[in-house]
């Protein structure tokens, strides 16, 4: 058999299994062990790169909604407190944490 009749058509061998059809396959769920911990890992590092872009994105506005207001004539914290209000979700939180 050669190496090309083993192959797909994308190139990988057939006998290449996606982790998904291997847990599918009645494997036990990789929560422990070094597979589970670098699965975890890349997880958790990937939600954080998600939620620093998204960050990162809302942030040019904040900083426009606190020049305007500071602009308007309300002092710091009562520019935090709109910035707060009319900021992005994601960056709400931290301008509450910032009023506390």
């Amino acid at each position: 058999m050669s190496v090309a009749s083993s192959e797909t058509t994308s190139g990988r061998p057939r006998s290449w299994t996606p982790l998904r059809a291997v847990l599918k396959a009645g494997l036990p769920p990789l929560r422990f062990g070094v597979v589970g911990r670098i699965l975890r890992s890349v997880a958790t590092h990937r939600r954080a790169r998600t939620a620093d872009a998204e960050r990162a994105r809302d942030l040019p506005v904040v900083l426009d909604l606190l020049g305007v207001a500071v602009g308007a004539g309300c002092t710091p914290y009562l520019a935090v407190e709109v910035a707060m209000r009319w900021s992005p979700p994601m960056m709400a939180e931290p301008l509450a944490a910032v009023l506390r």
